[in-house]
């Protein structure tokens, strides 16, 4: 039992430390869809430059059972963003991933759709 709670605790102090750096550095995911250049994307941005920021995006194309991992960029500026190949005449759902410092902060919360 003292082993469940120990492990409990850490877990909550490792999430509050994370959520900690992102609310001071100014960090902000974005996950979205491109639709002038048919493309979604993961994007991370931070209001100085404080931490080595990254983002991912992946996508899944209706009718097809592979989901796509997009480039995972990092940056110590102000953004780092991944985003797809053109998607043109393409249906699906993408999903996105960020960091902080090499470790995945936050993720998206669900799919998102698209249809270019």
């Amino acid at each position: 039992m003292k082993k469940k709670l120990l492990a409990i605790l850490l877990c909550a102090i490792a999430l509050v430390s994370m959520l900690t750096i992102s609310a001071s550095a100014g960090v902000v995911y974005y996950h979205g869809n491109d639709n002038s250049r048919h493309r979604v994307y993961a994007l991370t941005t931070q209001s100085g430059t404080t931490y080595a920021i990254g983002a991912k995006i992946t996508w899944q194309i209706q009718g097809q059972s592979a989901v796509i991992t997009g480039p995972y960029n990092t940056s110590t500026g102000a953004q780092a963003l991944s985003e797809s190949p053109s998607l043109w005449l393409k249906k699906g759902q993408s999903f996105g991933y960020y960091y902080i410092n090499g470790s995945q902060t936050h993720q998206s919360t669900a799919w998102m759709n698209f249809d270019f």
